[in-house]
């Protein structure tokens, strides 16, 4: 990853969730303090802000509710040629939306605090990150309810501008997954690639995991199937299914 995507998710991570540590007792460390746990929001497994295997594991569940609650907030059609993608929202999907990206959040909200520098460094920005998108379905469906009366030009300018920051909230993601990916890897006394930390059997079970949330064979062309999430989901396949020998 380029140091300057790298600099740019710290100084995100640090300079939004900083004050996030003065939450209520009930919320997780590192969401804001306004936000709480959605309905049916809890994590699947235990939560250990130290473990690698845990946090990979919790990525991959935050990964499975924001895929579905975009996949309920909006279609996404090709008007053809150059035309700009056209946005058809159901507004009670952009509510799921939101409240899935909400929850994608306050999952990963633990390891924002976690000892292991890169760990809360990825944790923090994620959690913005799905901040972010969870608010922009408000912002969606601002932008639909003006297109009503505001015109068509308004509207394509104002849905430009919103997926052009969307895709930049969603590259920084993936930059964050990658960083995550390579605290797996140890090195050896050069400094070399050398092993992952996980075993065969939590390498195994992460594998297994990812794929009953996230099948192989998917069809990324059908109407409401976001690549996006899915994408990000691939990239941990790719990596947990690589060349790196197995930890002890």
């Amino acid at each position: 990853m380029h140091s300057f995507r790298l600099l740019t998710i710290v100084a995100l991570s640090v300079v939004v969730l900083a004050p996030a540590r003065t939450g209520v007792a009930q919320q997780r460390p590192g969401i804001r303090a306004q936000v709480i746990a959605p309905e049916g929001c809890s994590i699947s497994g235990p939560v250990d802000t130290e473990d690698m295997y845990y946090f990979i594991s919790t990525q991959i569940q935050a990964l499975s509710f924001a895929r579905a609650g975009e996949r309920a907030g909006f279609r996404t059609s090709a008007a053809g040629g150059d035309t700009p993608l056209r946005q058809v929202p159901n507004f009670a999907g952009l509510k799921e939306e939101r409240i899935d990206n909400t929850c994608a959040g306050f999952l990963l909200s633990p390891y924002a605090s976690s000892k292991i520098e890169g760990v809360a460094t990825v944790a923090k920005y994620l959690v913005f990150a799905y901040d972010e998108l969870a608010k922009m379905s408000d912002e969606m469906l601002g932008i639909t309810l003006r297109g009503a009366y505001a015109g068509p030009s308004t509207r394509v300018v104002e849905l430009s501008n919103w997926n052009r920051r969307r895709q930049e909230i969603l590259s920084n993601m993936t930059d964050a997954v990658n960083l995550s990916l390579s605290l797996l890897i140890r090195t050896d006394a050069e400094g070399k690639p050398s092993d992952l930390i996980l075993s065969r059997e939590e390498r195994h079970s992460l594998l297994s995991y990812l794929n009953s949330e996230f099948p192989v064979g998917g069809n990324p062309g059908a109407i409401g199937y976001s690549g996006d999430f899915v994408k990000q989901a691939a990239m941990i396949r790719s990596f947990l299914s690589g060349g790196y020998k197995f930890g002890n």
